[in-house]
């Protein structure tokens, strides 16, 4: 998969960085000086030690304006140390307690990173693909102006097809071994909920094939009338299986 560098790419005003924390060192610190020391950590990719650096801010002064940077800095350096689960715990509290901050676009679109790393890191789970495609998908429609909304567009397309792909390959698994009953579902599915995917046209014809096999020709045909525009060779086998003339 392509790697995607976007996250370089943050507004000033998150610039910080990280170290290990030891709380008896910091209650006399000022929030400001918390995060200069963090923000040293993190130039030198330290980031596990300043992830905790930042969140320490908030434990030390909870309504600070430093404490809210804080949270989010603290997310990047765990995402950046591919501590995955903890960048999406910490990004989803930032976004109950901050909806409407200035900078929410960039924190969605560091909480769909983080899904994403889970994805690439480990067995890909359609319940975190799922929600990795629907977070995108938010920065799509609710922030279009954002610096962050064309590379947004791009993964929703991405994870959207890796859904379809596995819907259709269970799909498959399923007709191959003469369950067709089972098999009706996965295919409906990417053709509901997939249908700018490159595999829509073939789960029309697995929808037919699994009919037709099913004795339901009659269905089949009605199925194959609805999405009869379609131009394609998948159609065009849909047809020849349902003795249909297939028009260019």
């Amino acid at each position: 998969m392509k790697r995607f560098n976007k996250l370089w790419v943050i507004p000033c005003f998150f610039l910080a960085s990280c170290h290990d924390v030891d709380k008896t060192k910091y209650q006399n610190m000022k929030a400001e000086e918390i995060y200069k020391v963090a923000h040293e950590h993190m130039k030198i990719s330290a980031y596990p030690e300043a992830a905790d650096e930042f969140l320490e801010i908030e434990r030390q002064f909870p309504y600070s304006e430093l404490a809210i940077r804080g949270r989010i800095m603290g997310a990047y350096c765990y995402y950046r140390s591919n501590n995955f689960r903890e960048a999406v715990r910490n990004l989803k509290i930032f976004i109950a307690y901050h909806p409407v901050h200035r900078n929410i676009d960039y924190v969605y679109y560091l909480l769909g990173m983080s899904l994403l790393g889970q994805i690439t890191t480990s067995q890909r789970s359609t319940d975190v693909t799922t929600e990795a495609r629907d977070v995108f998908r938010l920065i799509v429609n609710r922030f279009k102006t954002s610096i962050y909304f064309k590379d947004s567009y791009e993964k929703m397309r991405y994870l959207n097809d890796i859904l379809a792909n596995y819907e259709m390959n269970v799909g498959r698994y399923y007709q191959s071994d003469n369950n067709f009953i089972a098999a009706l579902p996965r295919f409906q599915s990417v053709i509901n909920n997939h249908s700018e995917t490159a595999v829509f046209s073939e789960a029309i014809f697995r929808v037919i094939e699994s009919l037709v096999a099913l004795g339901l020709t009659n269905d089949a045909v009605k199925f194959y009338n609805k999405y009869s525009m379609l131009k394609n060779d998948w159609m065009k086998r849909a047809a020849k299986l349902l003795n249909i003339v297939y028009k260019h």
